[in-house]
């Protein structure tokens, strides 16, 4: 999970319609009011696709986004179209999350809370710091292996691999001697897979925690510096790292 910005409401968010439409959820508590194609799509570009909670790609691979109220509208009826209260949402995350009410069982908010704050990561598995990080977990049920852990393990072992693999070419050149295209090649293979980590991106989290935890990094990073390639692009895609990657210890 990672901390996101709250946009402003869609334009077709009159004060107006949202108030007539809570009336009709009111008065016929089946009405799906906030299904709106115009509402999904704003929700979706403030979390840029991704599931405000597992960080998952949505809309895609059958990856169904649904519209997440925070505050449960079958006890908060009166906000069920409060753009404040609303999310985007996978349906694991929603269907985990249910009914219960954050005000009485407090949840790590992905608005409102840095995520940073209130979870660590241990072999591609979330846990609690805090209260809200814990009940979070359980919640939501963020360490389900199959729907969740495996992914981030993907992912990861992924990143670990290809930093492994431009580490072992920077050890392979080193014995003859680098070009200048071999030393551009370096740093631009390395700004890849670092833009994989911006908070835009899917698991943007755990990317950000394993390649910034990964000793092969500091290697390849202490090269370029060594060399005059670290690049001011560089130093800000490092910097934006930090502000989603996750401790590795409590």
């Amino acid at each position: 999970m990672v901390q996101l910005v709250r946009t402003e409401p869609p334009a077709e968010m009159t004060a107006e319609w949202v108030e007539k439409q809570t009336a009709r959820f009111l008065a016929n508590r089946e009405l799906r009011v906030w299904n709106e194609v115009f509402l999904k799509k704003a929700l979706l570009q403030m979390s840029s696709y991704k599931c405000c909670y597992s960080e998952i790609r949505l809309q895609e691979e059958g990856k169904i986004m649904e519209v997440e109220h925070f505050l449960p509208k079958s006890i908060y009826p009166n906000q069920v179209l409060d753009w404040n209260n609303l999310l985007p949402s996978s349906r694991h995350c929603n269907n985990a999350k249910l009914e219960r009410d954050p005000n009485k069982f407090q949840i790590v908010h992905p608005i409102n809370d840095n995520p940073r704050e209130h979870f660590y990561m241990l072999d591609y598995m979330l846990f609690g710091r805090t209260v809200k990080g814990r009940n979070a977990v359980i919640v939501l049920k963020l360490n389900d292996e199959e729907q969740l852990v495996e992914p981030r393990r993907k992912v990861g072992l992924a990143v670990r691999a290809e930093i492994y693999k431009q580490y072992e070419q920077i050890i392979k050149m080193s014995a003859d001697g680098f070009t200048s295209d071999e030393e551009l090649k370096i740093s631009s293979s390395l700004e890849n897979l670092m833009s994989q980590g911006q908070v835009k991106e899917p698991y943007s989290a755990t990317i950000a925690t394993v390649l910034l935890d990964d000793p092969h990094f500091l290697f390849i990073k202490n090269f370029l510096l060594g060399n005059d390639l670290w690049s001011e692009d560089l130093q800000l895609l490092e910097q934006k790292l930090t502000l989603v990657r996750l401790d590795t210890a409590p």
